[in-house]
């Protein structure tokens, strides 16, 4: 795996292994017989306005899965938030997001294609939202693993191919956590400045709101980070759950896109040996084998 941060807004790098395409993925929608998790409330929403709450979510067993329909954007030209509408696109590919594992008494779960979530209405992405726990039961945390599966258009089997996508995790604050299988991740990069750690702990990356821990924006690079999948690796797993004791039962908003480049770490090129004597920017370089 490698990683590269460079100063000021400029940041990683990604670009596709010999032989392989980083594709610009957007949701367009759900799958034949495939609907969110969401409450099934009557006044049920995908909007998760401020923190969200019971209008979104729903107890959810481990094993509920969601199947998005998924399009190809390289033909939409409009803002990095993807105002346009892309309902419309061809499906290419699906992708199905399974709950693997959910944890702490009384969580629940939103996983929904993104209507509004706290400002961001790109349509072509998904949010995941964790309620805090019932009651003043601080032994347990809130904590959920999703396996993410990319599936061929008619949804009957693995895509397959040596392709890779580009995972944007937006608004990493208040001490949220994503744990990765470093055998996941091709590449991955920050901003610089930015507000997200990266440790390692076992076989996982993780990226986690550095303290001291507050609010960002859906569109701050200051929490955001991306990574590049494995050249034919159809399967990404990521766990979320939060560091921060004090607010470890508090509800949890996450959203993903797979667009390419990704709306908040741009791509170029890796830098050669002439590049970075060119550039005089590069704050860090490091590589992980």
């Amino acid at each position: 795996m490698k990683s590269f941060r460079i100063l000021g807004l400029m940041a990683l790098s990604i670009t596709a292994s010999a032989n392989a395409a980083v594709m610009n993925y957007v949701i367009t929608g759900y799958a034949t017989g495939s609907n969110p998790i969401v409450s099934t409330r009557p006044d049920s929403t995908t909007d998760v306005v401020s923190s969200g709450g019971p209008r979104n979510t729903i107890l959810t067993s481990a094993g509920a899965f969601v199947d998005f329909t998924i399009g190809n954007a390289d033909a939409i030209v409009g803002d990095k938030f993807l105002a346009a509408n892309i309902n419309a696109l061809p499906t290419v590919a699906t992708l199905r997001v399974t709950l693997k594992a959910i944890s702490g008494s009384g969580t629940e779960l939103m996983l929904a294609r993104t209507s509004n979530s706290q400002g961001l209405t790109d349509i072509g992405t998904m949010s995941i939202l964790l309620t805090g726990l019932n009651g003043n039961d601080t032994t347990q945390i809130n904590s959920a693993t999703f396996q993410f599966d990319w599936r061929n258009a008619a949804n009957t089997g693995a895509l397959g191919g040596s392709n890779q996508m580009v995972f944007t995790s937006y608004d990493l604050d208040f001490g949220q956590r994503n744990s990765i299988p470093t055998a996941d991740i091709d590449i991955y990069g920050l901003a610089s400045p930015t507000g997200v750690i990266v440790t390692t702990s076992g076989s996982n990356t993780v990226f986690r709101d550095a303290p001291p821990e507050g609010n960002t924006g859906f569109d701050d690079p200051l929490g955001a980070y991306a990574f590049l999948t494995v050249a034919g690796d159809n399967t990404q797993t990521i766990t979320v759950d939060k560091t921060d004791a004090s607010s470890a039962f508090g509800n949890q908003l996450y959203m993903f896109s797979f667009r390419s480049p990704s709306p908040l770490i741009t791509t170029i090129p890796e830098p050669s040996a002439a590049l970075l004597g060119g550039l005089g920017l590069l704050a860090l370089l490091r590589r992980r084998r």
